[in-house]
This record gives structure tokens, C-alpha cells and sequence, in this order.
């Protein structure tokens, strides 16, 4: 966003300063009311080896500011994007199990897997896929996207989900609950 927002707001902000090459006042001086004048170099009575150090190392700062910053750019730059660009995508998971499903889940289970893959740690994509597992009764599928939204978030509500993984019905009928036939 800031580097499709930079190049307009640069053009911008830089029409202000166009009456100076006509030698007029720029716009930053005509709203307050100021001038800007600059620094007559005859009039300065510090010795003019100082001078030439001061802007020698005023110019350095600004190179050194100016690399540092491009350098920081570039660094979060290639952390967000570049690691999509320069390390290849991991394939998403086949679908084995996707077979039966609707049109509609099978377009979203590839749309997931894949975000998933290219975001590993975006607990997001793994509780939509656990979502979509647990309404189409994909239940090896559903613990392994359960197990992984655990190792990103322990106590994300979507792992009360794992109650009906260890559940059966079998589990809910109390074996005295019924009376047992008579001879």
C-alpha cells in the first residue's frame, strides 16, 4: 500500500514547491507566511575548512539515513511478500476425502488449503478449514487442522470441536439407563 501510495503523494506534495524554479516563494512559505532564505556563505565567520566538514558530514547522515531506511523497506518488504516470492509455495494438500463433497465446499477447500499453505502460522485459514472438515464429517482431516490451530492458538474456542472427535454414541448410552429383558 505505501509503495503504490508514495509516487502520487510525492507529485503531490512536490507541486508546492514549483514556484521556486521561477524563483518565487514555494507554497510551505506562502500559507504561514515565511521565507526561506539561504545562507550566505560569505557572511558565515566560522573558517571555511569547518564548513566544508559540516556539510561533508551533514551529506554522510543524510546517505547514511536514507540507506538504512531503504534497507529497512526492503527487509519488511521481502518479510511480508518476498518469502511468497523468493521460497517456493508449498503444494497444497491433495483432497482425498473432498471427492464426495459439494462444488461449493470443494472450491472452498482448495481456496484454504492453499492459503493455509502459503500462511502456515494464520490460525484464520486452519479454523475455516476445521469448519468445513467438521460439517462434511472429514474427521481424520478435522484432527489434523484442530491439532494445528492448538499449536497456534491453545485456547481457541473451535477446539471444543475435538469433544465430538472422542465422542461416540456408544459413549453417550448409559448401560443401565435400559431394562434388560426378562426370562
Amino acid at each position: 500500500m505505501r509503495l503504490a501510495l508514495t509516487p502520487p503523494s510525492l507529485l503531490a506534495l512536490g507541486i508546492g514547491y514549483l514556484p521556486l524554479l521561477r524563483k518565487a516563494r514555494s507554497l510551505p512559505e506562502s500559507i504561514p507566511g515565511i521565507t526561506i532564505f539561504e545562507r550566505d556563505r560569505d557572511t558565515d565567520p566560522r573558517p571555511s575548512r569547518l564548513i566544508a566538514n559540516t556539510r561533508r558530514n551533514s551529506l554522510s547522515a543524510v546517505v547514511v539515513s536514507f540507506t538504512v531506511s531503504a534497507a529497512i523497506s526492503i527487509l519488511v518488504l521481502l518479510s511480508t511478500h518476498g518469502a511468497a516470492v523468493l521460497m517456493p509455495q508449498q503444494p497444497p494438500r491433495s483432497l482425498p476425502e473432498a471427492a464426495h463433497l459439494p462444488e461449493a465446499d470443494q472450491a472452498l477447500l482448495r481456496e484454504y488449503l492453499t492459503l493455509s499453505a502459503r500462511y502456515p502460522d494464520s490460525v484464520s485459514y486452519h479454523v475455516r478449514l476445521a469448519s468445513l472438515y467438521y460439517r462434511n464429517a472429514m474427521s481424520d482431516d478435522l484432527a489434523r487442522e484442530l491439532e494445528e490451530v492448538r499449536r497456534l492458538d491453545p485456547d481457541h474456542a473451535i477446539l471444543m470441536l475435538e469433544q465430538d472427535l472422542e465422542s461416540d454414541l456408544e459413549d453417550l448410552i448409559e448401560p443401565d439407563t435400559f431394562p434388560t429383558p426378562g426370562p
